[in-house]
């Protein structure tokens, strides 16, 4: 496309008024517009999944939520691990 062509720039320029740089932990319209489409094209429209997919930013985090939630689920306060093992 080339540097900075004009369409690609204006796009980003609209994008940018709009959402702007937002922590991840707030909700934007692209967020949401992602969501929707695991949901209905992935998941299969099932709707026992709104509101329980969370985009998250890194690894560390999809770990400290899924072990969270786990916590929550079971009840239970520990969690099994391996000496030396990295979530990845």
């Amino acid at each position: 496309m080339g540097h900075r062509h004009p369409r690609i720039h204006a796009e980003i320029a609209r994008a940018m008024d709009r959402v702007g740089h937002v922590a991840s932990a707030f909700g934007t319209e692209y967020r949401a517009c992602a969501v929707k489409l695991v949901i209905e094209n992935i998941l299969g429209g099932e709707r026992g999944w709104a509101r329980r997919l969370r985009i998250l930013s890194s690894g560390s985090e999809a770990v400290e939520s899924g072990l969270a939630m786990a916590r929550l689920f079971t009840g239970r306060p520990l969690v099994l691990t391996q000496d030396h093992s990295f979530h990845g």
